[in-house]
């Protein structure tokens, strides 16, 4: 079971875009680069309250009208050789 890179590529181009952006923001610009907390439970629970206050800075800025929000292109067509 082999993927096919056409069939790959483009989502994982668009998850990695997603999902490393809003890492590099939570370590960046959230202070998340280490745990503060001791102990696996409570680094766990600081990691989840600086996601809830970047998705709640997030909604401000779009309620605000400061941000639009994400919108992703449809996939485009793809011909496959048969």
């Amino acid at each position: 079971m082999e993927a096919e890179p056409e069939k790959t590529r483009s989502p994982m181009r668009r998850h990695r875009a997603l999902v490393e952006g809003a890492f590099n923001n939570l370590k960046n610009h959230q202070g998340a680069r280490t745990a503060l907390w001791k102990g696996h439970a409570l680094a766990r629970l600081q990691l989840g309250l600086v996601i809830l206050l970047a998705h709640a800075l997030k909604w401000h800025k779009v309620n605000s009208g400061q941000l639009q929000p994400v919108q992703l292109k449809p996939r485009k067509p793809t011909l496959l050789a048969s």
